[in-house]
This record gives C-alpha cells, sequence and structure tokens, in this order.
C-alpha cells in the first residue's frame, strides 16, 4: 500500500488539467500531454509507483483519493483500491493504449533563443490581467532591450493590453501562447524559449517541468 502526498495530489490535479486521462508510469517520474500535444508536462513526485497502469477519469481518481481521509492506495491487477480501515473503493484501470500518452523521450529544444526567470507572482498578475481586460493570450515580449510577459489579443490591434519587464532582451520578438496552455503549477519558473515554436518552463524547486508550443504569430529577431 502507498499514500499520496499533499504535493503529489497538487501536481496530478494540475496533470487533469491537461490531459483528463492518465497512464501513470511505474516509478517516481510522471509524464502527461494535451490531446492536441502542445503542452507536455513532467514531474518528478515524492512517491513511486511499482507497476504501469492508466487511469481514464485522473479527477474522478484524485476525488476519490481525497474523500477518505488519510487514505491508502493499493495497486491491483485490474484496479486500484483506495480505502481507510473498512471503508474502500474500487477504480477500474483502463486501456493504456486508448489515452493519449507522452513520447518516451524528453523534449530537446532546437536552440534556446530567449532566456529569464518567471517569478509565480508575476506569471499570477499577468494571468489576472488576461481575464480583467478580457484578452486570450500570454505573450513573451522583447523590445528595447527588456523582456516583459504581457497579456495580449494579437488578433486585435486595439484591443487592452498589460505588460510587467521580467528581464533583458538581446533581441526583438513576440512569443504568443494561448492562455489554455500556461496553466502552471504556482512555482518560480526558469523559462527558455526556442525561436522554433516552443518553450520550456522549469520550476526553480525541480519538481515539474512543461514545454509548450508557441501559437501563430510568434516571431524573433524581426
Amino acid at each position: 500500500m502507498m499514500k499520496l502526498s499533499k504535493e503529489t495530489t497538487e501536481i496530478l490535479k494540475n496533470f487533469a488539467s491537461i490531459n483528463p486521462s492518465l497512464v501513470f508510469n511505474s516509478g517516481s517520474i510522471q509524464k502527461t500531454v494535451s490531446p492536441q500535444k502542445t503542452v507536455l508536462a513532467r514531474a518528478n513526485i515524492k512517491e513511486s509507483f511499482d507497476k504501469e497502469f492508466a487511469i481514464y477519469d485522473l479527477t474522478q481518481f484524485i476525488s476519490t483519493i481525497t474523500m477518505f481521509d488519510d487514505a491508502d492506495i493499493s495497486l491491483g491487477d485490474d484496479s486500484a483500491t483506495i480505502s481507510n480501515g473498512r471503508a474502500k473503493a474500487s477504480i477500474r484501470y483502463a486501456k493504456a493504449e486508448l489515452i493519449q500518452s507522452p513520447p518516451s523521450k524528453d523534449i530537446n529544444l532546437p536552440s534556446q533563443d530567449i532566456k529569464f526567470k518567471l517569478d509565480a507572482t508575476v506569471l499570477q498578475s499577468a494571468l489576472r490581467a488576461v481575464g480583467v481586460l478580457s484578452v486570450p493570450e500570454i505573450a513573451f515580449i522583447g523590445k528595447n532591450g527588456k523582456s516583459y510577459i504581457a497579456a495580449i489579443d494579437s488578433h486585435n490591434q486595439g484591443s487592452n493590453t498589460f505588460e510587467n519587464e521580467v528581464g533583458e532582451a538581446a533581441e526583438k520578438y513576440i512569443m504568443i501562447f494561448k492562455v489554455d496552455n500556461l496553466n502552471l503549477l504556482n512555482r518560480n519558473y526558469n523559462v527558455t524559449i526556442s525561436s522554433k515554436g516552443i518553450a520550456h518552463f522549469e520550476s526553480e524547486s525541480g519538481d515539474i517541468e512543461y514545454w509548450i508550443a508557441t501559437e501563430t504569430g510568434s516571431k524573433y529577431g524581426e
């Protein structure tokens, strides 16, 4: 039997926002990918699973665990049993081949053109601005030697905008992301962006990292 820490539960909830299903790997390294393959997440959790198993409804699985106080989890051949004392629930496994799973190898960025540190408070303020200003995108913008995080609508030049400085910029650029693809855990991140259309967000704590595709309209060095 095993228990899930609060930190691992938080990570799994975040995974569920990326893909509603998950194939759990044996060991402590867990990965997920969005159905559109625009977001890949990799986490190093505190626990180690002794077998691979697939869960179709990850949110239901998490909710069942949190329904119990101090739940014990036992991984059987066909289902996971979640229990506390004499109360227990069983969640049947799904077929792993029916779930969109990430590649076995991690992604290597084709280039590392933009780098900066992104504090959790700065990211959260930009995400709040998206809602307040009714714009659909987050962008990282390089101009006049500075790098900014911005809330924008790249398809409407007359829209409301928000920006906050995050570092230095050697080139002029704009890298655009859908807000829905930036559902990151509340961490400080080291960010590396390739001009080829992909960004890497690695938490300073080392527990989670994301690879996220940029949107059409992103430009570098122009």
